[in-house]
């Protein structure tokens, strides 16, 4: 029986169309000579002849999105990332990360169709990335007004070949800058049926590129000044949020979305049941999470009920730290903050001492303190090395691991003075203005900013 083939291509993938055979009366073929098949083998049980005279094949039909055409280039690629992004509510922060992979991409290759990149395209631009000035768009003030589109990228990446800029380091080039051309690609191609040009490559990376500087924990004087410097700031969050990060290790962006319902007492500790979306002044907002594994309950150690803060939390009605969730990216923005209060207070520049040390610092106590394996992974929210036979049992801390975590020893020298006493209704009405706040204003006077009004002082804020 004779039948014909024919391919398309359509987007790098290729799909196979059948031509109907024509209609003719079936015969078995002959069995070649010294060709002997065992019956169970012959042409009469498999294959096309087993349908009998007459049968014809339906035609291939290739999947509706599969259409034949030249393949997509990179920057419609790039937008469509952008709106399918933005239809799954992702941050500004993630867009304007794509935004600049797209713009340095094409600035040093070209928009060109998909199919077209080879894998040396890719170690080109990573080559050429390892002179990008660190921070050149805080710095660039001629480029404000000017379209990402229009930036000159090969310009100003050939200005900086003697780096009198410093240039990205290669955490930066690798995950805000390598990993979104990649993610950029991947996002349809299967949908489109193209195959990913820069898939299994090796990279070399820049032995220029500076790499990332181990961070130390944050030492106990410094926090000790932490505590003192957000307490006098008068701000629910600058006061609470490095407390909290301390004693239960789990990260601010997540902590700043609490809710007063989120807060409950078991077994007699308090815990806090994070959500992973909660509605605030009529809209809905997706907390930045990292894992499902951060939307694990977790243990508030009793310092905080001791301060009072846990029992006035749950009394609270949506958000504990409201106020703070009015300004675009809270999250972005308090981070920024408590890290400047890092900084007024002594903390070793350069990125060692930073915010995201108490979350390693707490995983560390429980570590000294043999909490177990899975205990750490549930209370830090992390899913862990764990084998299958751990999946099975409570998904949260119970029992004697409750009183564990909340009874947690903390580190000597600790000072937790500036808590007592604190009028948490006043300090979550404080509304931010413009102008120094008081501590800073003792700082520069000479004065001891500890012997200034703490809480109470109206210089430090107004009451909405």
């Amino acid at each position: 029986m004779s039948t014909a083939y024919a391919t398309h291509y359509a987007f790098g993938g290729f799909a196979l169309s059948v031509a109907p055979a024509a209609t003719a009366t079936w015969q078995a073929s002959a069995p070649a000579l010294g060709n002997h098949m065992p019956p169970q083998h012959g042409p009469s049980q498999h294959g096309p002849t087993h349908h009998g005279p007459g049968h014809q094949f339906p035609p291939y039909q290739a999947h509706p999105y599969h259409q034949p055409g030249p393949a997509p280039t990179f920057s419609e690629l790039a937008d469509s990332y952008d709106e399918r992004q933005r239809q799954r509510a992702a941050t500004e922060k993630l867009l304007s990360k794509a935004r600049l992979a797209r713009a340095t991409f094409i600035g040093l290759l070209g928009d060109l169709p998909i199919t077209a990149y080879r894998p040396s395209d890719l170690q080109f631009y990573i080559d050429r990335m390892q002179y990008w000035p660190k921070n050149h768009i805080k710095r660039s003030s001629e480029l404000h007004d000017v379209a990402l589109t229009e930036w000159p990228i090969a310009e100003i990446i050939e200005d900086n070949r003697d780096f009198k800029c410093e240039g990205i380091s290669r955490k930066t080039l690798e995950d805000s800058y390598v990993a979104f051309v990649r993610a950029i690609i991947r996002d349809r191609r299967t949908e489109l049926g193209f195959a990913d040009p820069f898939r299994d490559m090796k990279i070399a990376w820049p032995l220029s590129s500076t790499s990332p500087r181990k961070r130390l924990p944050i030492s106990t004087l410094t926090l000790n000044k932490v505590f003192v410097h957000g307490v006098e700031s008068g701000y629910l969050e600058e006061a609470i949020l490095p407390l909290m990060a301390y004693l239960t290790g789990r990260r601010i962006g997540l902590l700043l979305h609490l809710r007063g319902e989120d807060f409950r007492q078991r077994d007699g500790v308090w815990i806090v049941h994070p959500q992973s979306h909660i509605r605030f002044e009529g809209k809905r907002i997706r907390v930045p999470y990292k894992t499902e594994a951060s939307l694990r309950a977790f243990v508030l150690h009793n310092v905080l009920d001791e301060i009072g803060f846990a029992l006035w939390a749950s009394e609270q009605t949506g958000p504990v730290f409201a106020n703070a969730l009015r300004y675009p990216d809270p999250s972005k923005l308090a981070s920024r903050r408590l890290n400047r209060l890092l900084q007024r207070s002594d903390a070793i520049a350069e990125n060692i001492e930073v915010l995201h040390s108490l979350r390693h610092q707490a995983i560390d106590r429980m570590r000294h303190e043999k909490l177990d394996d899975k205990s750490r992974y549930l209370q830090a929210g992390h899913r862990g090395a764990r084998t299958e036979h751990d999946d099975y049992g409570a998904d949260n801390l119970s029992g004697e691991n409750l009183h564990a975590v909340a009874n947690m020893p903390l580190d000597d020298g600790l000072d937790l003075s500036p808590f007592k006493k604190l009028d948490f209704d006043r300090m979550v009405k404080a509304v931010r203005t413009t102008g120094r706040r008081a501590g800073v204003t003792a700082r520069r006077s000479g004065r001891n900013p500890a012997t200034t009004a703490m809480v109470s002082s109206p210089s430090v804020f107004r009451v909405a």
